[in-house]
């Protein structure tokens, strides 16, 4: 997954904030229940994806707390680890 640097979307140099592997996600914004991205994926290899639609999953979440719960703890975990990965590329970068 990668982040660009320049407060313009599409220019500037991207890096590189966290490499994935089978089984983990990718794309949360819906289940925050707004289509604002953060990050870009790229492919470097074949792989399968699931697509999920959004507005049904985010209406799932909203209507089964215990869910909803167990999705945005989940969530949680993934969002902090990514941003704790994007503070140290953008330390790395600023040397």
């Amino acid at each position: 997954m990668e982040i660009s640097l320049s407060p313009t979307p599409g220019m500037g140099k991207q890096v590189t904030v966290d490499t994935l592997s089978r089984g983990q996600i990718c794309g949360w914004s819906a289940v925050g229940g707004t289509p604002v991205y953060i990050l870009t994926a790229r492919a470097l290899e074949p792989v399968r994806v699931i697509i999920i639609d959004g507005r049904r999953f985010y209406t799932l979440l909203k209507d089964d707390p215990y869910l909803g719960y167990r999705v945005m703890a989940r969530m949680a975990d993934v969002v902090h680890s990514r941003l704790r990965r994007i503070r140290m590329n953008v330390r790395l970068f600023q040397r």
